[in-house]
């Protein structure tokens, strides 16, 4: 099943508040999420969906070593207006 074939690849997804954004905490919430996910002994892959215009969530993506393997345009819909959408990834 997909479930199977799939379950080596560990899908992350934070939001920090407004209020406590550039402080380290989504680098170390990342970080420990790394980590923990290399030691597990099943991951050995994440992945993310992030909206291309946040550029604070995929600057600190790319730091930290997750890739931009696809754009899906214009699939998110908030108040009226459409985003694209950044799928990215990193090999563990």
């Amino acid at each position: 099943t997909h479930k199977i074939k799939a379950r080596h690849d560990g899908e992350l997804g934070i939001v920090v508040a407004k209020k406590y954004q550039g402080q380290g905490i989504g680098t170390t919430l990342i970080k420990k999420l790394i980590d923990w996910a290399r030691g597990n002994g099943v991951t050995t892959r994440i992945s993310l969906d992030t909206r291309a215009d946040n550029i604070m969530a995929v600057s600190l993506y790319l730091k930290m070593g997750f890739q931009v393997e696809g754009c899906r345009k214009n699939s998110t819909l908030l108040n009226g207006e459409y985003y694209d959408l950044y799928i990215m990834g990193m090999m563990l």
